[in-house]
């Protein structure tokens, strides 16, 4: 029944918080008035062309974007689940008097203007979303009882009802507290009601002056007769698009003056453009969005659209985001992390994909990220090749397993230098290795979880994988390059496993409790450090 006078008080356009008695009041006290002298609202300022400009941009961008549901795997891939309830919700039927893009874009525009957009979550006997419906920020107060936060909600029949968080969904902007965000409306009220106070004046210089774009000068006198005959004979023969650039022939002494632009408008244009610049600082808009293109500093509409999704977009992505996982799915999924509301902001960015391609791929190919990586980054799902979570360059050809390289000569001298950079590196991995294993190791003691040894088991053997996955593209360089493996990646980190869940298991095998346990977890880490990494007994010549 809630959802239903909610549905209906928007509906009915109970906007109408204030009467027209009381807009007329408010504007008489000046509660809503600039100092230019313009009542500045929501209905006036989207009579200003900059400012209608801004709000439909930014919110039929977002409202364009796909938002759905993600089921967050173990390996980190997202995958998109369209028939979860809150997806149907959010990104095809909210209610059944909008779509998806109506709704968000309603929000959105609220959100830009009064500084918060709030939707009535309609669940069902099983606490699943089934509806959301906008209630105008207008009729919505908030109050904060024993640290919660409430919302009240003033019906059209003038009754007014309380609702509790989780059955508002509350889209905020930049706020001073912890319950709404600012009105935009209030604080730009000077500066908005000076670019009205600009259109209104521009509208009645053009409306009232009375002044030609030429003067026809006489040094003798005319009469009014030949004064008007010679005028309208002007312009039946220069008036009009098709006598444009006909030669005039002039007689009796008369001559054209043309009467130029005034500095007042030439002030007035420039004065509009600055109010362009001045709405586009309140959205946070490149300027350029708004029409002004004084100083456009981009070179492609790539870098114009990144710089719009960085500077403007992403803040509302994420607040739509994070509101919708919070208020939407339910606290087991959320706190497991397993599931997630999240935009797919690639078609915003799809004319930027081939850049952002081209520095993945220089990624994968200076072994920073795997390709997998890549894929996650790029917002794909994981490869099941597991040559794809390998630190690889695919551009240097096949391992030597795949193909055997033709014999060369070795120059023993660069045959030293290259083993010893080789160590070099492997020294470095190990190392960095040694710093995460003690890292490691002292946050799993020092959580008091039994039994120890089982979480120190587990802790080793997801840090054996990553050190494989470190490790291996190096020794297959070396082994490429014509020296000696000694031993393999696999069994350099198993061993070195081996040996760390011995030295931990040294060290708290006496203790009695938690916090004997907790007070060792430094010393083995500082043991852990300690340990030298010799190389030699994997590498050779």
């Amino acid at each position: 029944m809630d959802a239903y006078d909610a549905l209906s008080t928007f509906m009915s356009g109970a906007r109408a918080a204030l009467s027209p008695t009381q807009s007329w009041l408010a504007g008489l006290l000046g509660t809503n008035k600039a100092d230019a002298g313009m009542i500045v609202n929501a209905d006036t300022a989207l009579t200003y062309s900059s400012v209608f400009a801004a709000v439909s941009m930014i919110s039929s961008d977002i409202a364009g974007l796909p938002l759905q549901v993600y089921n967050v795997e173990e390996d980190g891939d997202q995958v998109p689940e369209p028939k979860h309830s809150t997806t149907w919700v959010l990104d095809q039927q909210p209610n059944d008097m909008q779509t998806s893009v109506e709704f968000r874009e309603l929000l959105q525009s609220w959100a830009l203007l009064y500084g918060n957009g709030y939707a009535f979550i309609d669940r069902d006997g099983a606490g699943r979303v089934q509806r959301l419906i906008p209630v105008d920020p207008t009729i919505v107060s908030r109050d904060i009882v024993d640290h919660k936060l409430y919302y009240d909600v003033q019906f059209a029949d003038g009754e007014t009802r309380r609702y509790s968080s989780d059955r508002m969904f509350h889209l905020r902007g930049l706020g001073g507290d912890a319950t709404g965000g600012y009105s935009v409306l209030k604080l730009a009220r000077n500066s908005w009601g000076l670019g009205l106070a600009e259109e209104q004046h521009g509208s009645g210089h053009f409306a009232n002056r009375a002044r030609p774009d030429i003067v026809l000068e006489s040094d003798h006198n005319i009469d009014p007769k030949t004064a008007e005959r010679f005028i309208t004979e002007w312009e039946e023969r220069h008036k009009g698009a098709a006598n444009s650039g006909r030669p005039a022939l002039l007689s009796n002494g008369i001559t054209v003056k043309p009467l130029l632009v005034s500095n007042e408008d030439s002030q007035w244009l420039e004065s509009r453009k600055f109010q362009r610049v001045e709405v586009a600082s309140w959205f946070q808009l490149p300027p350029h969005k708004l029409g002004d293109d004084s100083k456009i500093a981009y070179n492609s509409i790539e870098a114009e659209n990144r710089a719009y999704l960085t500077m403007t977009l992403r803040r509302w992505l994420v607040k739509w985001e994070q509101e919708a996982t919070r208020k939407l799915i339910n606290e087991r999924d959320r706190r497991a992390g397993t599931k997630k509301v999240k935009h797919d902001q690639r078609p915003l960015i799809g004319s930027d994909m081939s850049s952002t391609a081209t520095i993945m791929s220089q990624l994968v190919s200076a072994e920073i990220v795997t390709r997998n990586e890549g894929r996650q980054a790029l917002g794909y799902n994981r490869m099941d090749d597991p040559e794809a979570d390998e630190l690889r360059n695919p551009n240097t050809g096949s391992y030597k397993e795949d193909s055997e390289p033709e014999p060369e000569e070795k120059d023993d001298e660069k045959d030293g230098e290259g083993l010893d950079a080789i160590k070099d590196l492997l020294t470095d991995r190990l190392e960095r290795f040694n710093k995460i294993e003690a890292s490691g190791i002292a946050k799993v003691l020092k959580g008091k979880k039994r039994p120890y040894m089982e979480a120190v088991q587990d802790f080793y053997s997801a840090h054996s994988k990553k050190m494989v996955d470190a490790i291996l593209p190096i020794l297959r360089v070396a082994d490429a390059n014509g020296f000696d493996v000694i031993v393999n990646a696999h069994d350099v980190a198993d061993n070195l496993a081996s040996v760390g869940v011995m030295d931990v298991s040294v060290h708290i095998k006496n203790c009695l409790g938690d916090d004997q346990v907790s007070d060792r977890a430094d010393t083995v880490a500082a043991y852990i450090m300690a340990r030298d990494t010799d190389v030699d007994n994997i590498l050779g010549e």
